[in-house]
């Protein structure tokens, strides 16, 4: 696993791969380096999100890019209809069999264990009451540790040889890294490896958390992931919270409801 934090930390500080970092800064300036937006009180990720998918500059008018409609997704800053579609079979996918079919790994000492949860969990009330958005469980995590390293969570699916494949999900996070001395930016990522090889091959920075920000509560969002160059292969997807310093302040973030859509074209 520490092999695994140095890879991953490398490819994210040479991708960049379109993370978004935000939070309130420690003299209460909203934070939002490029390439995300500021839209209202909060950073977005303009190739991502559904509400201002394609924003720039002042995110006003014109420069609030588009709203995309129910059915679709925002990808690359496009919206992209996702019907007609079939859903890929993934077995547990919104984790209402708790963590079967699933491979985890968490920090030390964590600030909330890597678990299943239901409705109306908050550690310590900081943050916001954890609420499913699929069914009645969603995967916790306290995004927090003794030491430096990543908290995973890991299963195996085989995409088909033809047609497009975009997954789609749920989070939703909370932190407090103002005044616990954290000089070091904490990331939510997706990575994508050749399970026979182990080797990543794909990874996507969905949300970077801001050393000295502080946020209760981002709302629930949706991720994308583009999954088509990987068709016809068995691809392990692992959900990545890579903790850099240790005890560096509390989070928490709730994942759910993960969809792969398939469109044949």
């Amino acid at each position: 696993m520490r092999w695994l934090h140095t890879v991953l930390c490398l490819t994210l500080i040479q991708a960049g791969c379109g993370e978004v970092s935000e939070g309130q800064t420690t003299d209460g300036e909203q934070a939002c380096p490029a390439p995300s937006v500021q839209c209202g009180d909060r950073c977005i990720d303009p190739a991502r999100d559904a509400k201002f998918c394609g924003a720039v500059a002042d995110c006003e008018g014109l420069n609030a890019g588009t709203q995309c409609a129910a059915e679709a997704v925002c990808s690359a800053g496009r919206c992209v209809d996702l019907t007609p579609a079939d859903l890929l079979e993934c077995q547990n996918c919104s984790f209402e069999s708790g963590l079967i079919g699933w491979t985890t790994w968490d920090t030390q000492d964590p600030y909330y264990p890597l678990a299943v949860g239901g409705i109306g969990v908050n550690p310590e009330g900081r943050f916001f009451p954890s609420q499913p958005s699929d069914g009645a469980l969603a995967l916790l995590t306290g995004f927090d540790g003794s030491i430096p390293g990543l908290i995973s969570a890991g299963r195996i699916v085989l995409l088909p040889a033809a047609g497009s494949a975009i997954m789609t999900f749920d989070y939703r996070a909370g932190w407090d890294l103002m005044g616990y001395g954290a000089s070091l930016d904490r990331a939510f990522m997706v990575a994508i490896s050749d399970p026979p090889s182990q080797e990543v091959i794909g990874l996507e920075t969905i949300l970077i958390v801001a050393a000295g920000s502080r946020l209760p509560d981002t709302g629930l969002r949706q991720g994308v992931i583009d999954l088509t160059r990987f068709a016809g292969k068995s691809i392990l997807i692992e959900f990545l919270w890579d903790v850099p310093e240790g005890m560096t302040g509390p989070a928490f973030f709730q994942l759910d409801n993960i969809e792969i859509r398939i469109q044949n074209v």
